[in-house]
C-alpha cells in the first residue's frame, strides 16, 4: 500500500496529551474517586492516508485494521488438479454410511442397517413413517454424525487448536479488548459444541452448517448462520442492558458458528471420513501448518448482517471442498501437498477477518445522528452535537468519529460522558484548532476508567466563517 504516512509533530503530540487530562466536576466526583479516569489519544488520521496508530502512553505503534467490505471476499481460482478429479456423488455415499455405522456402537448391526435404510427412504421421500417417527430417525442419525465426525462434542476444525485461537486472535489483532473480555471469547470458543441443544433451536443436534450441495439433513443442518446471528443479537441486547461481561460471553458463543462456516466440511452433509481426516490433520499439525501466523491479519470484513455474512463465508469455503476430497481420497501424500496447506491457511485467514468483523459488529454502537445516511452539519460559528446514550461500558472503550471539513484548524472538539441522564456531562477537549492535512479525517481515542458511564456526546465548534462540514460518524466500541 503506497500511502503517505502522517507524522504528528512533537508540539501537537504534547498538546494532545495535555488536552486529555480530565476535569472531573464536583457533581460526579463520587463516581470517579477511585478510578483511573483518562482518555488516551490513539490516532489522528486522514482517511486518504495510511493509518498510523500511536499509543501516547507507551509510544508504541498499535496494529491497525483496514476495513474491507465483506462483498470483496476474493474467489480463489479452481486448482488445476480438480480438472481431473472425479465428481463427488451427490448425497451420502456408501463410504459415508459405512463410516457412520462405526459410531453406532450402542446398536446391533441389524439395528444399524435398519436405521440407515430408513434414513435413505426419508432422503428419497419414500418413507412410510409418520412425521414424528421420521423426526426420531433424523435425530438419531444426527447424533451419530456428530459422534462420528466430532467425537460427540469438541469439533476439530477449527477445533482445539482452532476455535480458541481464532477467537483469541481477535484481541491480538484489534489490540483493544480488555483481558477479561478477550478471555471470555476464548473460554466460550467451544461452548457451541458442548451445548448443541441450546437456543436458538432447542433441537438435540445442531451441526453448525450451511449446506450448499443439497445434502443437508432437515432438523440437523443449515442452522449455523442463524445461530451466529442469534448470539450476536443477544450480545447487543446485553450491551443495551449494561451487561458488558455477559455480552462477551454471548459474542464468544456466536463466534463459533461463524468460524465453522470457514470449514468446507460444514457446507456439505456428506464426506464424513474426509471431514474427520481433514480436521485431525489440522489438529495435529497446527504449528507446522503455520496457522498461528495465518490468523494474524491487518484487515477485516465489516459485518452488517451476521447470518448473511456467515453464508458468504460458507460460499467462499465451499469452493475448496472438491479439491480437498479428491486429495484426501487419491493422494497418499495429501498432508504435505502445498495447495492443501496454502488453501487451509487462506481459509483460516479469511475466517479470522470475519470473526473480527463479528466482534466489531457486536460491540460497536453508532450515534443515531450519524448512523446510516445521517450526518450532522457543522456550520459557521456554531456548535454541533452527536449522541450515544444508554449503552454498556467497559474498563476500556474505543471512541471514533469522522469529520469532513476543509480546515481542521477552525475546529474545537470535545468528547463528553455521564453515568446517565440524571448527571451532567463532563467534557474532555480532544482537539483545539490544530491543522491536519486533508479531509475527511478520523479521530480515534481510547477511554479508560469510565466504568458506569453510559451516555456519550460529541461536540464540534466551528470558530470561523467561510467553511462548513459534517460529522459523518460518531461511534463507540465497548471493549
Amino acid at each position: 500500500m503506497n500511502m503517505r504516512k502522517i507524522r504528528i509533530g512533537l508540539f501537537a503530540l504534547l498538546l494532545a496529551v495535555v488536552a486529555f487530562v480530565p476535569f472531573v466536576s464536583a457533581t460526579d466526583s463520587s463516581m470517579t474517586r477511585n478510578q483511573d479516569v483518562k482518555i488516551i489519544p490513539v490516532s489522528i488520521v486522514n482517511n486518504a492516508q495510511e493509518k498510523i496508530l500511536v499509543n501516547t502512553t507507551t509510544g508504541q505503534n498499535i496494529k491497525t485494521l483496514v476495513p474491507v467490505p465483506s462483498s470483496n471476499l476474493k474467489k480463489v481460482k479452481v486448482p488445476k488438479q480438480i480438472g481431473s478429479a472425479e465428481q463427488q456423488e451427490s448425497g451420502f455415499t456408501d463410504q459415508d454410511w459405512a463410516f457412520l455405522k462405526k459410531s453406532m456402537t450402542d446398536l446391533t448391526e441389524k439395528e444399524q442397517d435398519q436405521l440407515i435404510t430408513e434414513m435413505k427412504k426419508i432422503q428419497n421421500h419414500t418413507s412410510s413413517l409418520s412425521p414424528d417417527e421420521q423426526t426420531k430417525v433424523i435425530v438419531k442419525i444426527g447424533k451419530y454424525i456428530v459422534i462420528a465426525t466430532e467425537g460427540g462434542n469438541s469439533v476439530k476444525m477449527p477445533g482445539q487448536p482452532g476455535h480458541y485461537q481464532l477467537s483469541m486472535a481477535v484481541s491480538q489483532n484489534l489490540g483493544t479488548l480488555t483481558g477479561t473480555h478477550a478471555t471470555s471469547l476464548g473460554d466460550y470458543a467451544s461452548w457451541a459444541d458442548d451445548n448443541r441443544g441450546q437456543p436458538p433451536l432447542g433441537q438435540i443436534e445442531n451441526r453448525h452448517s450451511w449446506v450448499l450441495d443439497g445434502t443437508g439433513i432437515p432438523l440437523f443442518d443449515n442452522y449455523g448462520p442463524d445461530s451466529a446471528a442469534y448470539y450476536t443479537t443477544a450480545a447487543r441486547n446485553d450491551f443495551n442492558s449494561y451487561l458488558t461481561d455477559n455480552a462477551y460471553v454471548d459474542i464468544g458463543k456466536g463466534l463459533h458458528f461463524m468460524e465453522d462456516m470457514g470449514c468446507p466440511y460444514h457446507t456439505t452433509g456428506g464426506a464424513l471420513p474426509q471431514h474427520v481426516a481433514y480436521e485431525n490433520w489440522i489438529m495435529s499439525n497446527w504449528n507446522t501448518l503455520g496457522l498461528d501466523s495465518a490468523i494474524q491479519v491487518n484487515e477485516y470484513y465489516p459485518v452488517t448482517d451476521p447470518s448473511a455474512q456467515a453464508k458468504e463465508l460458507a460460499d467462499f469455503s465451499h469452493q475448496f471442498l472438491s479439491f480437498f476430497n479428491y486429495e484426501i481420497n487419491n493422494d497418499p501424500n495429501w498432508q504435505t501437498n502445498a495447495d492443501m496447506i496454502y488453501y487451509t491457511q487462506v481459509l483460516f485467514a479469511e475466517t479470522e477477518k470475519i470473526t473480527i468483523g463479528m466482534v466489531q459488529y457486536a460491540n460497536k454502537f453508532d450515534s443515531p445522528d450519524t448512523a446510516g445516511s445521517n450526518s450532522v452539519a457543522i456550520n459557521d460559528i456554531q456548535t454541533s452535537y452527536a449522541y450515544i446514550n444508554g449503552i454498556g461500558d467497559s474498563a476500556s472503550d474505543t471512541i471514533s468519529f469522522t469529520i469532513t471539513h476543509p480546515d481542521a484548524s477552525q475546529l474545537e472538539i470535545w468528547v463528553s460522558s455521564r453515568p446517565n441522564s440524571s448527571y451532567p456531562y463532563t467534557d474532555y477537549k480532544v482537539w483545539d484548532r490544530q491543522p491536519i492535512g486533508g479531509s475527511p479525517f478520523t479521530f480515534t481515542i481510547q477511554a479508560t476508567g469510565f466504568v458506569n458511564y453510559h451516555d456519550w456526546r460529541l461536540i464540534v465548534k466551528d470558530n470561523a466563517a467561510g467553511s462548513t462540514g459534517t460529522i459523518d460518524e460518531f461511534s463507540i466500541n465497548i471493549n
